[in-house]
C-alpha cells in the first residue's frame, strides 16, 4: 500500500486511480477507472482461500463496506489481496460476517449471508 499502511486503508487512498493497459499490435489504450473508495476497512486475514476484512465505518465516519461494495472488491483485486475465486468475507458494522461475491476479475456481483458473528466464523475457519 504505502509507507504508513497499518492494516487499515489510508485516507490518502480515497482518490481516483487509473490503470492503463496497452495491447499489441494496435497499442490501443484501455483505461479502467476506479470510483472513489469511500469505505474504510481493516484487513484481518487473507490467503488463497479467503479474505476477511472488517468494516470501520462507525469508527472512521465513512461509508460502509456494504454501501461501497463495488469499489472495495475492485480495490482488493487491484492490490492483489483478493486473488482468483477466494471468498471475500467482511465483518459488517453490526458484527455479522457476510460475503461479498465477486466474479474473480474484481467485479462485485452480490451479497451472501455468512455467519451471525465473528466467533462463529472463527469456529469454522480456525
Amino acid at each position: 500500500m504505502d509507507a504508513s499502511y497499518n492494516g487499515q486503508l489510508h485516507p490518502a487512498l480515497n482518490r481516483t486511480i487509473e490503470v492503463q493497459f496497452f495491447s499489441r499490435p494496435q497499442k490501443q489504450k484501455e483505461v479502467i477507472m476506479y470510483d472513489r473508495l469511500k469505505a474504510n476497512f481493516s484487513l484481518i486475514h487473507n490467503n488463497l482461500s479467503y479474505v476477511l476484512i472488517q468494516d470501520n465505518a462507525n469508527e472512521m465516519n465513512t461509508m460502509s463496506v456494504t454501501n461501497d461494495a463495488e469499489n472495495v472488491v475492485k480495490f482488493l483485486k487491484d492490490k492483489a489481496i483478493l486473488i482468483g475465486d477466494a471468498t471475500l468475507y467482511y465483518i459488517d458494522t453490526d458484527g455479522r460476517v457476510d460475503i461479498l461475491e465477486h466474479d474473480g476479475e474484481g467485479n462485485f456481483t452480490c451479497f451472501r449471508p455468512g455467519f451471525p458473528n465473528e466467533a462463529e466464523f472463527h469456529r469454522i475457519h480456525g
